[in-house]
């Protein structure tokens, strides 16, 4: 019995994306190791983790796909809070003190930012409301802990903490309803 195939031939494609991701990631695991052989056989202290943390954050920058909210001011905030996180560890190796006042000046930018993109479209960014609200929070505590003299204390602790409480003020006075909406859809176990 001699069988037909009647289907169409399937010709492969080739996803450039993906093949250049693992290019990349590769050359990435590459760099780390000769970072860590280098670093190891120099001693000092452990800037290859610096190179690791870097090669995160570019990963992040050019190939990470978020699959719920991909848009650009979500993306842009998210590498912002990466760049913190990277500065207050870069802080954390070398014991100084510097990146409290640049990461709350990046704090008061991505407030600001965040800020700007909910009136500029608002029907579309609606659901920032809630990064709104974790950015405003946590430049609050940051401000709290500040007062309390955990952290340092400048002048970009005050600017971050008085546009927090005045985003929070916003939020709550003039978007309750909204607010609490998107609270419940956020935390939705649905």
């Amino acid at each position: 019995m001699n069988i037909e195939n009647n289907y169409p031939s399937i010709n492969k494609k080739i996803n450039y994306f993906l093949l250049i991701k693992k290019v990349v990631g590769i050359i990435f695991i590459i760099s780390f190791i000769c970072c860590l052989i280098v670093n190891l056989s120099l001693g000092g202290s452990l800037w290859c983790f610096y190179v690791l943390f870097g090669e995160v954050i570019l990963y992040f920058i050019f190939f990470k796909r978020f699959l719920v909210d991909n848009i650009m001011i979500y993306r842009v905030c998210f590498i912002f809070l990466l760049i913190i996180i990277y500065f207050y560890y870069i802080d954390l190796i070398n014991n100084t003190n510097w990146s409290f006042l640049v990461n709350d000046i990046l704090i008061y930018i991505l407030l600001l930012l965040q800020i700007i993109s909910f009136f500029i479209n608002y029907n579309y960014h609606k659901y920032m409301i809630v990064m709104m609200l974790f950015s405003s929070l946590c430049s609050i505590i940051i401000g709290i802990l500040s007062i309390l003299r955990v952290l340092p204390f400048n002048w970009a602790i005050i600017v971050s903490f008085s546009l927090a409480i005045i985003v929070l003020v916003m939020l709550f006075v003039f978007y309750h309803k909204l607010t609490i909406l998107e609270l419940k859809k956020y935390f939705s176990l649905k």
